[in-house]
This record gives C-alpha cells, structure tokens and sequence, in this order.
C-alpha cells in the first residue's frame, strides 16, 4: 500500500491571514491552484479554497477589502507524508 508522500506535490502556496481575498485571487489563478495555506509566524491556522472564495463572492464582499482570516477554513485536519492511503481515506 502507498503512502501519500508517493502522490502528492510538496509544493504549495502559503500566504498570510491578513492578506486580501483579491491579492490570493490572483495567486491562484496565477499558479492554477485552488487551495492556499494560511500561516500566521510560520505556525498553519488555515486554508482557503475556492469554495472559501465562492462564500465570500455570495456574500457580496470587495476582494480589496476582505482579509483570508475572515473567509479561510481553520485548524483544518492534516496528514503528513507517511500516511498511508488507506489511513488517509478514513480520515477523509
């Protein structure tokens, strides 16, 4: 059975809670991503996601205003590089 560090990319976006919705926005789009990491002094207190940034549109916000800690998902569960998949599928 294979573990998730055979899978997944090590690389990944991280940006900052108070960043705006708009500045995140475009480093997704810019990088064809649809989920970003939110550490605050290098510690994870987060993620935003498209769905994160679709909630903030519905609700009618202006991107150069709105700060990722209002929209982002906090303390999300992660799974580290060892996990296998099955492991990671029952916490999924």
């Amino acid at each position: 059975m294979g573990t998730l560090g055979e899978i997944v990319k090590p690389t990944f976006i991280t940006v900052a809670p108070e960043d705006t919705l708009g500045e995140v926005a475009e480093r997704m789009s810019a990088q064809n991503v649809g989920a970003v990491v939110v550490k605050d002094f290098g510690r994870l207190i987060g993620v935003l996601t498209e769905r994160d940034m679709l909630r903030a549109m519905a609700a009618r916000v202006h991107t150069s205003d709105a700060r990722v800690r209002q929209w982002m998902t906090e303390n999300p569960i992660t799974a580290g590089p060892e996990t296998t998949f099955a492991e990671a599928q029952a916490i999924m």
